[in-house]
């Protein structure tokens, strides 16, 4: 009797035990698939971006410019004409610019300074300068320099590119300078004296010395003087200039203890 309640009993927990195994399969697989979806939820980010950068990688994107003309002029007039009577940005060119230009701009600088060695207004040869620096800046006219508005949308589609310079001598005298790159014309100059500068001495400015530098300079920018305004108080002298298709320039030369200083600049 006891035999045969016993065989009856066994296909009951046969079905229950199978139940409670399929309840264990599918609790392990709930596990598994919230296991899987916060591994997904991690990598599947940057597994689509890999893909999808791998899709792009060989894409030309083309973007229209027709509204952006970055053009330079043909004239040293229009870069100083951008960077005295319009507000304007500097940009620093790519290397491959400054490595196709750099050797001809250095070049330019250095005969410049050896001229003014010869006129003594230099004290220092060549040799004596070394390059700190020499880059290549696109110089574009703003709008809104006046107001919060400061965008780099150009003004009248007026741009140049100046080439901005440094030397300096083992006494530690520096040589800053501004190069028109259509032009190859150095339009700003300062050379500092450290040596004069501390020296205890009284400075004696000579009339001669301001008429030879304006001399240099005028025949330096291809051009004849029309008008010398000299001021030994101040130790300067203006001059204004017309070149050869009668466009009229002008420039401040001052020398004094502390060095030679110039800038070119249009006439009003």
């Amino acid at each position: 009797m006891n035999t045969m309640k016993k065989q009856a009993a066994h296909p009951l927990m046969h079905r229950i035990g199978r139940q409670e195994k399929l309840a264990r399969i599918k609790c392990a697989g709930g596990v598994v698939c919230v296991v899987l979806c916060m591994m997904l939820g991690v990598f599947f980010p940057k597994l689509w971006f890999y893909l999808h950068d791998e899709k792009i990688e060989d894409t030309v994107i083309t973007i229209p410019t027709e509204t952006i003309h970055f053009q330079t002029e043909q004239s040293m007039f229009h870069t100083l004409d951008l960077m005295y009577n319009v507000p304007y940005q500097l940009i620093p060119l790519p290397l491959d610019y400054v490595r196709e230009n750099i050797a001809i701009t250095q070049q330019l600088v250095l005969s410049f300074l050896d001229e003014l060695y010869e006129e003594q207004l230099l004290p220092y040869p060549v040799a004596d300068w070394k390059f700190d620096a020499c880059s290549p800046e696109l110089c574009i006219a703003i709008k809104g320099a006046d107001s919060e508005d400061r965008s780099m949308s150009l003004y009248n589609n007026q741009s140049s590119i100046v080439w901005i310079c440094s030397l300096s001598t083992k006494s530690h005298d520096t040589i800053t300078l501004t190069l028109d790159d259509v032009s190859g014309k150095i339009i700003q100059f300062t050379f500092s004296d450290r040596k004069q500068a501390t020296a205890n001495v009284e400075w004696q400015n000579t009339e001669s010395e301001l008429r030879r530098g304006s001399s240099f300079l005028t025949e330096y920018f291809d051009c004849e003087q029309t008008s010398f305004d000299l001021d030994l108080a101040r130790q300067y002298t203006y001059v204004e200039m017309v070149d050869r298709m009668e466009t009229l320039l002008a420039f401040w030369l001052r020398i004094d203890r502390y060095g030679v200083d110039y800038h070119a600049s249009p006439v009003d």
